[in-house]
């Protein structure tokens, strides 16, 4: 009886330590976007200038400086409402992409007619790049971190968890069924 209090303490605290782990991945993905919004429209501002930060002018700098963080805040719940934190990392894929692009569509258009009017007026290719920019920063991290679980999957199996299968059948069923182990091997 004290064993299986004890392996039912164990798993509990399994579950609990994956549930700490899958906030501590949303807390670093929140971190992350932050910083690449930032990044993003920065970027944007310091390619319209050749690449050099002492050749943006000053009142754009300024106008950056000053919206930036407003922006920043306001892009995390629009994010959430896109569920960009509730999706699986290992699973990223078309609809993934899709909602990161929606999203920021959505960050994008309030940016560009928020700082316009408020605050000043920035150069087209600030308009152009800033939204591609995010849009590539957002959705590498997920992408990333699935390429990462293939390559880790691919490179780290253990040979002794591997099991023979012979496949009886011809046909398509056949190669559908090879196919599919194929896959689950990558």
């Amino acid at each position: 009886m004290g064993n299986e209090t004890g392996y039912k303490f164990i798993e509990e605290r399994g579950r609990v330590s994956e549930k700490s782990k899958k906030y501590m991945l949303n807390a670093l993905l929140v971190a992350y976007d932050l910083i690449a919004v930032c990044a993003a429209w920065f970027l944007a501002l310091w390619l319209r200038f050749d690449g050099s930060i002492s050749k943006i002018e000053r009142p754009y700098l300024d106008a950056y400086i000053k919206f930036i963080p407003f922006y920043a805040m306001f892009c995390l719940p629009i994010f959430v409402l896109f569920r960009l934190y509730k999706s699986l990392w290992k699973y990223a894929s078309v609809i993934e992409a899709v909602r990161v692009a929606e999203a920021t569509f959505v960050t994008g258009v309030l940016h560009i007619v928020t700082i316009t009017v408020l605050l000043k007026r920035m150069p087209l290719s600030y308009y152009a790049f800033g939204p591609v920019i995010q849009f590539a920063l957002v959705l590498g991290i997920r992408y990333c971190y699935r390429f990462y679980l293939i390559a880790r999957r691919k490179y780290t199996r253990d040979i002794g968890s591997l099991k023979r299968v012979m496949i009886i059948g011809a046909g398509e069923a056949g190669r559908n069924v090879l196919r599919e182990i194929h896959r689950e091997r990558v």
